[in-house]
């Protein structure tokens, strides 16, 4: 029995020590001693193929923001993506988010909506199409609205971001917003 035991245990040394020079191990060592270069937060991005994609990235956007979100569209883009908005929206409210909303399109459905979600709504002649939270992440559309394939880009990216928000802001204070 003991010697089965012995023979097994040097079985098992032989293959631990034979381990040290596979590839993997090799790999492994060297990341152990260099380290691992972290993923820079400018370097996040991604496409966005399909309704359901943008929503569901749209959804995650909205909640995620902590202090503003700035949502510049048409007023029946608003009411499309209404399904996903109107929860976030009643969220950010509720968590004391600031929202600045920018829409194109019919000034009753403007009204409506600024009405109904107790905002102050900006007007745009802007077919611009852009959702920005906390002026670190974007998410905003390269197809025109009603086009047979909504696409769109997600960026994370804080430099970028905050410099499209400023031209918005801008925008709006010199009365470009309406």
């Amino acid at each position: 029995m003991k010697s089965v035991t012995l023979q097994e245990a040097q079985e098992k040394i032989k293959s631990l020590s034979n381990l040290k020079t596979t590839q993997e191990y090799v790999e492994l060592e060297q990341l152990h001693n260099s380290g691992i270069t972290p993923i820079k937060s400018h370097d996040i991005t991604g496409s966005l193929k399909g309704r359901s994609n943008i929503l569901s990235r749209l959804r995650e956007l909205l909640d995620t923001a902590k202090n503003e979100v700035l949502i510049c569209t048409s007023a029946l883009d608003f009411e499309d993506k209404g399904r996903v908005l109107v929860p976030a929206l009643e969220k950010l409210n509720k968590n004391n988010v600031k929202v600045k909303l920018l829409l194109s399109g019919d000034q009753e459905k403007i009204k409506r909506i600024s009405t109904k979600f107790d905002l102050k709504v900006k007007n745009s002649d802007s077919a611009a199409r852009f959702f920005i939270a906390d002026k670190k992440e974007i998410i905003f559309m390269v197809t025109q609205e009603g086009s047979e394939e909504e696409m769109g880009v997600w960026l994370q990216s804080p430099f970028f971001t905050s410099s499209v928000a400023q031209i918005i802001e801008n925008s709006i204070k010199n009365g470009n917003g309406k």
